[in-house]
């Protein structure tokens, strides 16, 4: 009995010093311009912490990793928004559908990405691979206009934002999903906050949850 608290002992206390991985937002969407983005920055300013961000951009043919701050800093960029918004380091992943499983692997391991709390990640290939803690989907206001690998993103998304504010409610459901209603995507707006609000929530259970796993 006395060796076996012992070892029970000793497994809780490698346990509880073991490095939990970041966890991991995708942030899909239905087409460009839909606001993948801004709902990004408003997660960053409102979470805080330190959380990381991977940008990706699909390609034809090039591939490449991004980090250096000249770069990513460059005026109309994402990125610079992405750190505007209080990413504490951003990765820009640039490569073909075929190629973005490996580029993506070395990306969640730059060092700039090392101990940060959470890393979001903006693009919808990216959900096709990441094992993801939580994934928002966002449609533009033409919810019939969804890219091909939109719809995959939007299958695998638990949170869903719908640009047509007609529906007050933020919380309601559709296939499982929660859906948000916002008539605009902007942080002065009433709905837009209620709705950074019901995503907050969700990733901050997320985290208990997977703190409560060890």
């Amino acid at each position: 009995m006395a060796v076996s608290a012992s070892l029970a002992v000793t497994r809780s206390a490698i346990i509880s010093t073991r490095p939990l991985s970041p966890l991991t937002v995708c942030i899909g969407g239905a087409h460009s311009g839909c606001g993948k983005t801004t709902l990004a920055e408003g997660l960053l300013t409102a979470l805080g912490g330190r959380w990381g961000a991977i940008k990706y951009t699909k390609t034809a043919f090039y591939t490449g990793i991004i980090s250096d701050r000249e770069t990513l800093l460059q005026e109309g960029k994402d990125t610079a928004r992405l750190l505007g918004a209080g990413a504490v380091d951003v990765v820009w992943v640039q490569a073909p559908f075929h190629e973005i499983e490996e580029v993506l692997g070395m990306a969640l391991c730059s060092d700039g990405l090392n101990g940060v709390d959470g890393i979001i990640v903006e693009g919808n290939s990216p959900i096709e691979f990441l094992r993801s803690d939580l994934v928002v989907f966002v449609y533009g206001r033409d919810m019939a206009r969804v890219k091909e690998h939109g719809k995959q993103a939007m299958e695998r998304a638990s949170i869903v934002v719908v640009r047509d504010g007609n529906t007050t409610d933020t919380f309601n459901t559709f296939a499982g999903k929660k859906v948000c209603s916002v008539c605009t995507i902007d942080e002065e707006n009433e709905d837009w906050s209620d709705c950074l609000s019901v995503i907050i929530n969700d990733i901050k259970n997320r985290q208990i949850d997977r703190m409560g796993c060890f």
